[in-house]
């Protein structure tokens, strides 16, 4: 019979993980260094939305970051891979709007749809009498909605209009590979989905790969670590992040050196 075992932090886990990423957490003082000085700091009073979008989606792509070194540090692959598909979308995000100002107000109007989108399916799941008080907050949605819905709605088959699903014409992944992200799609993005979503083939693996699964996702997040480091540098003119950015991609190579060569050995042997 299989147990289910419920933990809030594993000592065991901790343990094997600073023997096991010894090379990271031997880095990690410098990567520190670079995020503070990139996001410990002040907004100008000039800052106008596509400056405060990407520092604002950097930071949360470095939060992502710092909630996926804690679950690989307690052992848990899955859930880090989990949130590694949430900081990629953060990363591509704010790298797409650096490069396409221009949609950074679509991207900020794009919650009026949402909470439209929102507010049709509480409707829809608790029914209209059970909402007594929500006709003030529907007029606002809808006000709101209507003030973007030319914007943000196509024709569907047979001529019903229909809500975009995004701010973007764009899939995340067509953003990504138009940000020279894409190699960063299929082991951010697709093993996000795989793992997040039920099917088979995680049933099936279910017990296989944990330690493999927690240096991948730790090394995948590493390195857009570094991206979001770059992007930050190159976007405000952040001068003094240029020397730690160039540190933090050799000790990247040096911290990853081993795993990226026991995987092609894996590879080669199979």
């Amino acid at each position: 019979m299989t147990q289910v075992n419920l933990t809030i932090g594993d000592l065991k886990a901790q343990k094997e993980f600073r023997i096991k990423q010894k090379e990271f957490i031997e880095c990690f003082p410098g990567l520190d260094n670079a995020i503070r000085i990139a996001f410990d700091r002040q907004y100008l009073a000039t800052a106008n939305l596509t400056d405060s979008l990407v520092f604002d989606l950097g930071k949360e792509g470095i939060n992502r970051f710092s909630e996926i070194g804690l679950l690989c540090a307690n052992g848990l692959g899955d859930a880090s891979i989990i949130i590694l598909r949430s900081m990629f979308e953060y990363l591509v995000t704010a790298k797409y709007l650096h490069m396409h100002p221009e949609k950074s107000q679509d991207f900020l109007d794009y919650l009026y749809v949402h909470m439209h989108t929102v507010y049709s399916q509480i409707k829809r799941t608790y029914g209209e009498s059970r909402l007594p008080e929500s006709i003030g907050i529907e007029k606002t949605v809808e006000e709101n909605f209507n003030k973007v819905r030319e914007r943000f709605s196509y024709k569907g088959s047979g001529g019903k209009q229909r809500k975009k699903t995004s701010w973007s014409n764009k899939s995340m992944v067509d953003m990504a590979i138009e940000a020279k992200l894409g190699d960063f799609v299929v082991p951010a993005y697709y093993f996000g989905i795989e793992v997040a979503h039920p099917n088979i083939i995680k049933i099936a693996n279910a017990q296989k790969g944990a330690l493999k699964t927690i240096s991948q996702a730790l090394m995948v997040s590493h390195r857009m670590v570094i991206e979001l480091l770059i992007l930050q540098h190159e976007y405000f003119n952040l001068e003094e992040l240029k020397p730690l950015v160039g540190q933090c991609l050799q000790d990247f190579d040096n911290a990853w050196r081993g795993y990226a060569k026991s995987l092609i050995n894996e590879e080669f042997n199979q």
